[in-house]
């Protein structure tokens, strides 16, 4: 949906840009004339001009995809917080939330990475984000809360679906969201699955098996 906004008003913006640069053309070419160090300087000023407009309406255009990477990077810096001023174990409910720090817009945009490939910040098991649904999964949810929330949560246990930190591909944690889901809700459930993935990644390493494993982790970040 906001790839074909997107789209649709880049089109019409290319459009309007190229009439109105035709039209500021042929009045200030008068102007310039032929000389070609005047028109390479009117072309590098307008060039940099249109950047920095691009620049500027990334502050202002909101969209209302999920931003995985942006979302990982905060979330991240969160929950090491919380895992540090726990001692490295999840809270019960009960429990005294120790202090976390939010990181700020400038922080967030530091770390994006937009040329090379992005790599997730979080440890552990990869996120797969509405899978197409297949035997052998494992669903995490329960009756009620697919009821009550707009997400499913659930691991792929495979390969080799045994939890090790051995760096070895072992699984991936899996959410589906459902259709029309709020705003809130999306980010709720990434920040559940984000708790998962770190105290999955906690986890010692006894040999269990990921879907038992999961399912402890599942209940602890609940």
């Amino acid at each position: 949906e906001n790839l074909g906004d997107v789209l649709r008003c880049s089109q019409a913006q290319a459009l309007a840009a190229q009439l109105l640069g035709t039209g500021l053309g042929a009045l200030l070419g008068p102007l310039v004339g032929g000389d070609v160090q005047r028109l390479l300087l009117g072309n590098a000023t307008l060039a940099c001009a249109s950047l920095y407009c691009a620049h500027a309406s990334s502050f202002v255009v909101q969209m209302r995809t999920l931003n995985v990477q942006r979302a990982e990077i905060l979330f991240h810096g969160a929950l090491t917080d919380l895992f540090d001023g726990s001692s490295g174990e999840c809270l019960d409910a009960s429990a005294r939330i120790p202090p976390f720090r939010i990181l700020r817009v400038e922080e967030v945009q530091a770390q994006e990475v937009f040329v090379l490939p992005y790599r997730s910040v979080l440890p552990g098991l990869p996120l797969r984000i509405n899978p197409p649904l297949q035997s052998g999964l494992v669903l995490l949810s329960s009756a009620e809360e697919l009821r009550a929330r707009s997400y499913v949560i659930g691991v792929d246990p495979r390969p080799p679906g045994r939890l090790s930190r051995s760096g070895e591909a072992r699984g991936s944690v899996l959410i589906w969201y459902a259709t029309g889901a709020s705003p809130e809700h999306v980010i709720r459930g990434f920040f559940h699955v984000c708790v998962l993935r770190a105290l999955l990644a906690r986890a010692p390493d006894d040999g269990a098996a990921l879907a038992d494993a999961a399912h402890e982790a599942y209940r602890r970040a609940a």
